[in-house]
């Protein structure tokens, strides 16, 4: 059974849960206040210490069409993952960058070659590469495109006089 219906079902409106949680997790935006000639913003939101913790939650009351005030704790189950803090995108698609240098006597064409046959040896085939900056452009230049073409397309948006 879906959880909007255990609440619907229990007398709780699910937008009253979602908006405790965000209170709770980080801060939820009530309505403006005008004062000394000034609008603010008005935020409501848990202390630091009194949302570091999914224990918490039992401290924070949601009502019911009843009236009656039921603890968070009681209507959801919370548990800690771990996560990167941001992903990057390159053309839309999620991404890593890697940023590297050749070791002293390599080349960088010798060090991009074995960071391709590493990349085909180990991920997986529908997996794919890219390069950006300078890298994208010696990658132009073993194609035989000469700098200034390389340097035109990448300033094109740029009127000269």
């Amino acid at each position: 059974m879906l959880i909007a219906t255990k609440l619907l079902k229990q007398g709780f409106a699910v937008n009253d849960v979602y908006q405790t949680i965000q209170a709770f997790m980080g801060g939820l935006f009530v309505n403006y206040f005008n004062e000394f000639g000034r609008t603010w913003q008005v935020y409501v939101e848990a202390e630091a210490p009194y949302r570091s913790n999914t224990q918490d939650l039992g401290q924070f009351y949601v009502r019911n069409t009843q009236g009656q005030n039921v603890p968070l704790s009681a209507l959801a189950n919370f548990e800690t993952r771990y996560g990167p803090e941001f992903t990057l995108r390159y053309n839309e698609y999620r991404s890593a960058a890697i940023i590297g240098s050749a070791a002293p006597g390599y080349s960088s064409e010798q060090a991009t070659a074995a960071l391709e046959g590493v990349f085909k040896q180990t991920m997986p085939h529908e997996m794919g590469f890219d390069y950006q900056g300078m890298s994208y452009q010696e990658q132009k230049a073993r194609q035989g495109v000469p700098a200034w073409a390389i340097l035109a397309s990448r300033c094109s948006s740029y009127s000269w006089s």
